[in-house]
């Protein structure tokens, strides 16, 4: 974000009033253009770099295509990532407890078929008690 000459002093004197009225000794420090606008430029670069770290996305970048039948009873959920976007494969990405683990979306409908034997399973774990 560049800003023109008269938005970057006006932007500048707010900050040295804000910095003499927090100075709770009274003296304040004499900073000169350069060293505020120093200031400004770290402020603002800091607040970017924070702002853009909140929006990286987690993409698969390879993919596993089988996997033992072990891991795939586990999985608690599974997404759909799809190239069209930022990422740049299609791929499955399995959740299995803290782990995520990429596979190829052919898994789709034998994770499907998994998740509803294991949603009729509890179904019927529920009901019997």
């Amino acid at each position: 974000m560049i800003m023109c000459g008269s938005d970057r002093r006006s932007l500048t004197a707010r900050i040295r009033v804000c910095i003499r009225l927090s100075d709770p000794t009274g003296c304040t420090a004499h900073l000169t253009d350069l060293q505020m606008e120093l200031i400004v430029f770290g402020i603002l670069l800091s607040v970017t770099f924070s702002t853009v770290q909140g929006i990286t996305p987690k993409c698969c970048v390879e993919m596993t295509k089988m996997f033992p039948l072990e891991i795939l009873r586990k999985v608690t959920k599974y997404e759909v990532q799809t190239n069209h976007g930022v990422c740049t494969i299609n791929a499955l990405v399995l959740h299995v407890k803290d782990k995520r683990y990429c596979a190829t979306p052919r898994l789709e409908r034998i994770l499907q078929n998994l998740l509803k034997l294991k949603s009729r399973h509890s179904m019927k774990n529920t009901s019997a008690v």
